[in-house]
């Protein structure tokens, strides 16, 4: 493997230039192939959908080894690799780990042969790549790949039928708090209704909304469990419409409407008290009254939590309660692992713009 320093050329006021970037030696993947041959039953060309051509985004299956090949006399280690998801489109993106854009076309790829032919890989710098996306590209988005799934792609540019991957931009995310200061600040707004700072405006929202969407999904789960409740011989029970709205208002879902005074002062008052206690419960947290600062406590699960081994009398309490423990943090942990798998599919940054079906310049670099 080969490589040089990138180089920053110049910098002007709508883009920068860039040159350079490291090279390695690559192959086509016989083995890969081998493997999908089946999947892709007979009579199908192999041979031709195996090619690797300039501008193509090439990837490697995860955990594939370089092959070394003994070349006069010395050990030349190479990327196995690939273009085209022919045989695969049916699993999972990340069975699969992006390595750069093809330099050069193969040698000899387009003889009658084996399909093992060496090229030359960029693995970063600047370089052209066909934006195979149903979606244009601006100046500076960056470019996340996919398994070609959607109907409206353009062609294999060299009409040999090869479903190459699917380019778009990707849309950043917002960041996701730790659980603390999450329960601080749905406290802080949407409980006390206190009015945020004003550089915290744009921060308080993804908090709020969270809480929003949980406050929706705890109701929907009493309604189904109320229905359930008033089941009558296998048929899903009917609850009023009154009571439905009752409990909508009291989740804060909506306001305390109706003719009857006492009602609407009743759903005032039970509101406030389940916004706090709900927070509390499902973040297995309290404020503290001096601080005003989220603390971790324990006795907020619907049965009290025993050390693993203990023995309790109804192991059944156990298991309700251990599943209450963490399960706000394990919901954010699952959020974050999937925009960190979002991330790692990002393979650079578009610095010239880009129609479907076109070529632009791309700055290849990684998460």
């Amino acid at each position: 493997m080969s490589g040089q320093h990138l180089q920053i050329q110049a910098v002007n006021e709508t883009r920068i230039t860039v040159t350079g970037g490291s090279k390695a030696n690559a192959r086509v993947d016989p083995n890969e192939w081998a493997t999908r041959e089946i999947s892709l039953g007979g009579g199908v060309d192999v041979q031709t959908l195996a090619r690797i051509e300039p501008y193509d985004p090439v990837f490697v299956r995860k955990n594939t080894p370089p092959s070394e090949l003994v070349q006069f006399g010395e050990m030349d280690s190479h990327v196995l690799c690939f273009a085209a998801f022919n045989g695969v489109l049916h699993h999972a993106d990340d069975e699969f780990t992006f390595v750069g854009i093809c330099a050069s076309s193969p040698e000899h790829q387009n003889r009658d042969g084996p399909i093992n032919q060496q090229l030359a890989l960029w693995l970063d710098g600047t370089n052209t790549i066909t934006f195979r996306s149903c979606l244009p590209f601006n100046m500076f988005d960056q470019i996340q790949w996919c398994i070609p799934r959607s109907a409206d792609l353009p062609i294999d540019p060299t009409g040999a039928g090869r479903h190459l991957a699917e380019l778009r931009p990707y849309e950043a995310g917002k960041s996701i708090f730790n659980v603390h200061r999450m329960h601080e600040m749905i406290s802080r707004v949407a409980v006390r209704g206190e009015t945020p700072e004003g550089h915290d405006n744009r921060r308080h929202q993804l908090p709020l909304k969270v809480w929003e969407l949980l406050r929706a999904i705890g109701y929907t789960f009493v309604i189904a469990y109320k229905e359930i409740e008033a089941s009558q011989n296998g048929q899903i029970g009917q609850i009023s419409e009154a009571e439905k709205v009752f409990a909508g208002a009291v989740f804060g879902l909506t306001s305390s409407q109706g003719s009857n005074k006492a009602q609407r002062a009743d759903a005032d008052q039970k509101r406030a008290m389940f916004a706090q206690h709900a927070l509390d419960s499902v973040f297995q947290m309290q404020t503290h009254p001096q601080s005003k600062k989220s603390r971790k406590v324990d006795g907020m699960t619907a049965f009290p939590l025993h050390e693993a081994g203990t023995q309790v009398r109804d192991v059944r309490t156990q298991e309700i309660s251990r599943a209450q423990e963490d399960q706000i943090g394990e919901l954010f942990q699952c959020t974050m692992t999937g925009y960190a798998a979002e991330r790692r599919s990002i393979i650079g940054e578009c610095l010239s713009g880009a129609v479907p079906g076109g070529k632009g310049d791309v700055l290849i670099r990684r998460e």
